[in-house]
């Protein structure tokens, strides 16, 4: 095994440890965003983290009131690509405005 591949195994242990694992799973849904989770989503939602099985994704106040009520569907495609233990909950959290 290499240093690099036992360096990798090391940080999955230790974002495992903090409920981040699945680094690699959070990567695909990043680069498929739009395929997995179609236009109603990709078009207004932003995954930013997964955590613990918790897909975190961002979204205008407006938007995420509306795909709060969706969320089963975004969940049901997140489980057929990825399995259903492997994400298990979706939390919308609304874009942060910034400040003047």
């Amino acid at each position: 095994m290499s240093g690099l591949e036992q360096l990798g195994g090391l940080i999955d242990v230790m974002l495992g440890r903090w409920g981040i694992g699945g680094t690699g799973v959070f990567v695909a849904i990043r680069e498929r965003w739009s395929e997995i989770a179609g236009p109603q989503w990709s078009a207004q939602a932003h995954p930013m983290m997964l955590r613990s099985g918790v897909l975190t994704v961002e979204a205008s106040h407006g938007a995420a009131t509306i795909l709060r009520y969706a969320s089963g569907s975004l969940l049901a495609a997140l489980q057929d690509e990825f399995g259903e233990n492997v994400i298990t909950g979706i939390d919308i959290k609304t874009t942060r405005r910034p400040t003047a």
